[in-house]
């Protein structure tokens, strides 16, 4: 059984995703639409930036989130390794 388009896009094998259409057209009877049409509306669909680090801290409502998880997590596994002391 073939990927889907969108994987084949995903991982940049634009000739297989091309195949698929066609095989998917034929099997449903249609004319397959502009096969180019298809490549660069996938490709707009792409996020062109990658995330980092630091994107954790650029909006209130991130850098809150983070500050809290953090602190959650730090003052859980103060608790778990005091226990364990115990």
């Amino acid at each position: 059984m073939p990927e889907s388009f969108r994987w084949y896009i995903a991982h940049d094998k634009q000739h297989q995703a091309m195949a698929v259409v066609k095989q998917v057209s034929k099997f449903n009877k249609k004319t397959p639409r502009d096969l180019d049409l298809l490549l660069i509306e996938s490709k707009q669909l792409k996020s062109p930036k990658k995330s980092t680090f630091l994107d954790l801290f650029r909006s209130k409502q991130l850098l809150r989130l983070t500050v809290l998880l953090a602190s959650n997590w730090y003052v859980s596994r103060c608790f778990a390794f005091g226990s364990l002391l115990y």
